[in-house]
């Protein structure tokens, strides 16, 4: 049995564990950390199956329960935070102490009534452009978003880092995954989140 507090900390979309070891040493110098790298990123093993934000949760909730965790803090960053919002649908707070979100729309396509759309203006169309690119220019396509995530843009040499971790999600699954999640509407999910009775 592992008892008291956890962070599991949960990444983004086609990235993995690695970009929290800078986090993780003083997150542990408090509290139990632990990391995880999502069905089919980073060292975890690559299949066809699976590539949704629900199943990704169930995948995160059979890590909670084969570890006995209890009293756990899942903090996700973007593709995290709505990881975050289908464990809650789907299992409720069972097993969580609170939670984290980190850079996430619930919402990815702009409408009359959602005026936070992933990088600031998303539509289907957007989305078709970026799913043919990612399919023909991964490369550039990936390179793309990935600037875009930044308030800042980064040195190309950063850039040039993150894209080599993100080719350990084949593209198949990279394109499933993000898909379903652009077509997600998690605000009532969000939303319900400061109604829970965490204890």
């Amino acid at each position: 049995l592992i008892a008291g507090n956890t962070v599991l900390l949960i990444h983004g979309w086609t990235m993995n564990a690695e970009y929290w070891w800078q986090n993780t040493p003083e997150l542990a110098n408090s509290q139990r950390v632990v990391l995880l790298d999502l069905r089919g990123h980073g060292l975890s093993g690559k299949t066809d199956e699976g590539h949704t934000l629900a199943q990704y949760a169930r995948d995160v909730r059979h890590l909670i329960t084969a570890l006995d965790l209890d009293g756990v803090t899942p903090v996700g960053w973007s593709m995290g935070t709505a990881i975050i919002l289908n464990y809650l649908i789907q299992f409720g707070d069972d097993r969580l102490r609170s939670v984290v979100f980190v850079d996430q729309s619930p919402k990815f396509f702009s409408t009359e009534d959602w005026p936070y759309p992933l990088l600031g203006d998303f539509s289907p169309q957007a989305l078709g452009v970026f799913a043919q690119d990612m399919r023909h220019d991964r490369r550039g396509a990936a390179k793309s978003f990935i600037a875009a995530c930044f308030a800042e843009i980064p040195s190309a040499e950063t850039i040039d880092e993150m894209y080599a971790e993100s080719t350990k999600t084949p593209t198949g699954a990279a394109l499933s995954v993000f898909m379903d999640m652009s077509y997600e509407d998690l605000r009532p999910a969000a939303g319900e989140v400061v109604f829970l009775n965490w204890t």
